[in-house]
């Protein structure tokens, strides 16, 4: 199990991927976000709603979970994640932003809970004050991590989703 993920995360880290700001234009890609609401087994691939108003933050998120076998889809704000579940779809783990437009990431978590959504949701956020995180738990988030995540705490967290996925 921890060879495996070793593996993974070493494959990441080799390929040459160190956290960088770029400015530029990159393809707009949508995952197919999954329609059934059963659970999931380490045959499936995992699928990840990555909820962040910063598009190269999204893509990043999205790179480094498709290099550790994650499907993703993204959406933009708060309300846009909103929205994505009310259509029917269902994911296995949520990345959420705290600070962004139109609804932000506490107000989601809240609202996601209230319509009964259990999906693990992990708070992404560059505030690492104690106050902001306890708010975040008390909305209903499962986890806190510092943006921004590095493929070591990524790999962590999808091994939590699921314990045989690597």
């Amino acid at each position: 199990m921890g060879s495996s993920i070793s593996k993974k995360i070493k494959e990441v880290s080799s390929s040459g991927s160190n956290t960088h700001n770029v400015e530029g234009n990159l393809p707009l890609l949508k995952g197919s976000p999954r329609q059934d609401s059963g659970n999931f087994a380490s045959k499936n691939k995992l699928l990840a709603l990555v909820v962040d108003d910063n598009r190269v933050n999204r893509r990043i998120l999205g790179m480094f979970l498709s290099k550790l076998g994650v499907d993703s889809q993204e959406a933009e704000n708060g309300q846009q994640a909103v929205d994505i579940f009310l259509s029917g779809a269902s994911f296995d783990i949520i990345f959420m932003d705290r600070e962004m437009p139109v609804m932000d990431g506490l107000k989601t978590t809240k609202m996601l809970r209230s319509m009964g959504v259990r999906t693990k949701i992990i708070e992404v956020s560059a505030n690492n004050e104690k106050e902001e995180i306890a708010e975040f738990m008390a909305s209903g988030i499962n986890e806190f991590h510092t943006k921004p995540l590095d493929s070591v705490k990524l790999a962590t967290i999808i091994q939590g989703i699921d314990g045989s996925y690597f």
